[in-house]
């Protein structure tokens, strides 16, 4: 595995822990909002470069596909439990944008693997080439 998708598959478990523990704090506790982004902006953006994090790491398309299913489970989860979560709220637009926000990038990320390296997904994920009949 190279090192830069050993960093990628690192920035995708990094994303995605951040969003756990953002999504369920008490508002009060959250940190301040450095860009100043609505509520919904920070949530396409979080989930933005966390999709892209793991659309980069993990190139296969199945992969893919699962780990998003799996964001976008996560993401309904978290909206879900925020209803329990003192000063937060759960709204179907936050879902929207966090969905909205994976799905974009990972698909920026697959188009660019399909126009860079087209043969890519028939290629083992460790980079060994598979032995010719």
């Amino acid at each position: 595995m190279s090192s830069l998708t050993s960093m990628f598959r690192r920035g995708w478990w990094a994303g995605l822990a951040a969003i756990v523990v953002l999504s369920l704090v008490p508002g009060s506790e959250r940190p301040e909002n450095a860009l100043e982004l609505p509520g919904q902006y920070g949530h396409l953006l979080a989930y933005m470069l966390t999709a892209g994090a793991f659309g980069f790491a993990y190139r296969k398309t199945t992969i893919r596909a699962a780990l998003l299913a799996l964001l976008l489970l996560c993401a309904a989860l978290l909206g879900t439990a925020q209803i329990r979560v003192a000063r937060r709220t759960a709204r179907l637009i936050d879902f929207g944008a966090s969905s909205i926000g994976a799905d974009l990038r990972l698909l920026a990320a697959a188009l660019f693997d399909n126009l860079a390296f087209p043969s890519l997904d028939d290629e083992p994920m460790d980079g060994e080439r598979k032995p010719e009949p």
